[in-house]
């Protein structure tokens, strides 16, 4: 079983070792119980997809309140920015792209084009996206077949721009503050000089013209415009770049995306940033019917993510809320999940990422956060930390038999009902590796089973597996 199952199953039940989880209930949690706008925005999301992948759908909510967040500089309670990467890890057309859309099309809808990027290549390329305001403060990274952009800000061969992007945006989300790197600024200086000649070398010619009686008003407007721009540069690059909201929204296979979920990534930090969105092998059906998104359909919606940006707000807790966090805050602080020695990096930033979750789920519902508000965050937090170490055992699994049983115990993780034997056994083999290992071994399945059973992870109920609760 994998560490945070360990943690959460095992300890949450030791009330002398460990607070009392918030609410045990967490796998159960469905998201057509997110309260407020993001419920809604998650529901139409899901009713437009041509194929339903509801942790893609999630995936694409929350980041689509990010950057409605990021341009109305929406805080959390405790003053801080809201910030959040999202990994959506599925099969090959299995609907991954319907979030994408949405964003795309509400951001259309909405003049919000600026703030959305598609991979950037270097950390001066992030950079300039938020000291040109091309951003409007705020960006969100929409990269498909992501597994490539995270293995170049990790690869010896890449260029130290490329590698410099992931300092780039840890930076960004984890400060106010973001001072422009020495290179990255000298450069841009230089471009800023260069500009500032031709622009010398136009209005010359702009005199010329003007003796001979040309006109010449528009265009010398349009210098001092550029002008004007390049000494606004020119100061950011003195100040450095203050309160900028930077977001990532990362989709590829399961395969591949999974191999960025280890201990590396998690002590760089990036994870301890991120939700994991694991979707599970299976596609859905094709729904014929489903449609395009379109002005007059999301009016409902778009109108309250302008709201969200024309707030400037921050969030304040009522009692409940108050008191819902605080018991999150003590569950997550708990000395042996924060100094785990496999995921403690991650329970350290538990908070964090709550935090702004919930900040999102009360933005446009009154700006309050509750305990409903809570207890979604700290669900999806949970479900997410529940792929992240799904993924980071069988990454890390010494055999067959390992993976086959961190298989098992995700497939039933969020199936409160159980899954039929058959279904389970098809699942958990189903890389080639483990299918290659069964084939050699054919009792190797159902020793895992067993031993699982005999060890009261899971349950048998009649012809179902069910994980022990």
């Amino acid at each position: 079983m994998n560490a945070h199952a360990n943690i959460v199953l095992q300890q949450a039940e030791s009330k002398t070792h460990s607070p009392e989880i918030p609410w045990s209930d967490w796998r159960e949690f469905s998201y057509e119980d997110i309260p407020g706008l993001a419920g809604e925005l998650y529901k139409e999301t899901e009713s437009h997809a041509s194929r339903s992948l509801p942790k893609a759908s999630l995936a694409g909510t929350i980041q689509m309140l990010c950057m409605a967040a990021g341009r109305g500089k929406l805080k959390t309670h405790t003053g801080g920015k809201v910030n959040l990467i999202t990994y959506t890890a599925a099969p090959s057309a299995a609907g991954k792209e319907n979030p994408q859309h949405m964003i795309k099309s509400l951001a259309y809808i909405l003049g919000w084009l600026r703030s959305m990027s598609n991979s950037p290549r270097s950390d001066k390329t992030i950079v300039l996206d938020f000291i040109e305001e091309k951003a409007e403060g705020c960006m969100v990274y929409v990269v498909d077949e992501a597994h490539q952009f995270l293995r170049a800000m990790s690869s010896s061969k890449a260029s130290e721009y490329t590698q410099a992007m992931l300092t780039t945006i840890l930076s960004i989300t984890g400060s106010a503050i973001y001072p422009i790197s020495s290179t990255t600024a000298r450069e841009l200086r230089k471009e800023c000089r260069d500009r500032r000649k031709e622009l010398d070398r136009e209005a010359k010619q702009l005199d010329k013209a003007a003796e001979k009686g040309t006109p010449v008003e528009a265009e010398q407007k349009e210098l001092d415009k550029q002008a004007r721009e390049i000494e606004r540069i020119e100061k950011t690059l003195d100040v450095g770049l203050h309160d900028v909201h930077c977001n990532a929204f990362l989709s590829s296979t399961i395969s591949e995306l999974g191999r960025e979920i280890n201990t590396s990534t998690i002590e760089s930090g990036l994870l301890g940033r991120s939700l994991f969105f694991l979707c599970g092998e299976e596609r859905a059906r094709l729904n014929q019917d489903a449609k395009g998104y379109d002005m007059i359909s999301m009016r409902g919606i778009t109108n309250k993510l302008a709201g969200i940006q024309n707030g400037g707000r921050i969030v304040t807790l009522s009692d409940s809320g108050r008191a819902a966090l605080a018991s999150v805050l003590e569950w997550v602080e708990d000395d042996q999940r924060r100094n785990d020695a496999t995921i403690g990096a991650l329970y350290s930033r538990s908070y964090q990422r709550i935090s702004s979750l919930a900040a999102l789920f009360a933005a446009g519902d009154d700006y309050v956060i509750d305990k409903e508000h809570v207890r979604a965050a700290f669900a999806i937090d949970m479900q997410s930390m529940s792929d992240m170490t799904s993924m980071l055992k069988q990454n890390e699994a010494e055999g067959p038999a390992e993976m086959i049983e961190v298989r098992i115990i995700q497939s039933l993780s969020d199936k409160p009902l159980g899954i039929a034997a058959s279904t389970l056994k098809q699942g958990a083999t189903k890389p080639k590796s483990i299918a290659k290992a069964c084939q050699k071994d054919p009792n190797l399945y159902q020793g895992v089973i067993g031993g699982l059973i005999e060890r009261q992870a899971i349950v048998q109920d009649g012809n179902r597996y069910k994980l022990r609760r």
